[in-house]
This record gives C-alpha cells, sequence and structure tokens, in this order.
C-alpha cells in the first residue's frame, strides 16, 4: 500500500496570504489542530493551533499591537514530506 492509496479528504489549506484570524477560523470551522500553507500545489508550511497561541499572546504585547499577522510569518516552513508513492 502506498501513501496516496490513504483517503485524505478535508484538509484544511490556507494560502502564505491569509491572515492570522482566517487560520483561527479555520482550525475552528474544521475542528483540526493543524492547516498546511500552500502555494499551488506545493506545501509550503504548517501552522499548529500552539503557533496561533504563541502569536495571539503575542499580538498582545506592544510590538505586534494593530499588526495582521499572515501565514507566511507564523508557519514553520518546509515541513517534511515525503511522495505519494512512498510505501507505507
Amino acid at each position: 500500500m502506498r501513501i496516496g492509496d490513504i483517503p485524505h479528504t478535508n484538509l484544511a489549506t490556507v494560502p502564505p496570504s491569509a491572515s492570522l484570524g482566517d487560520v483561527l477560523h479555520l482550525l475552528n470551522r474544521k475542528g483540526v489542530r493543524h492547516v498546511l500553507v500552500v502555494e499551488g500545489a506545493r506545501v509550503v508550511g504548517i501552522i499548529s493551533d500552539r503557533d496561533i497561541k504563541t502569536e495571539l499572546a503575542l499580538s498582545a504585547s506592544v510590538e505586534l499591537a494593530g499588526q495582521v499577522r499572515t501565514a507566511r510569518q507564523i508557519m514553520t516552513p518546509e515541513p517534511i514530506t515525503i511522495a505519494p508513492t512512498a510505501a507505507i
């Protein structure tokens, strides 16, 4: 069996330009703890619920007050991935 054979529907994805609020809304709406950041068909980052909590704590500070943070700014870049043809 290959990785690509496993059903993977209802993935939570956002573009790098998505706002922190958009990411938080998606996490809550889908009931998931991780969001993939994608450009086209390429995964360029991942955001976890912990990343969101950290950002929310930082946004309460004077340095970030009033700034709109994007997925690109808060994601963990270049997550390790494997090809869909890889064996399980």
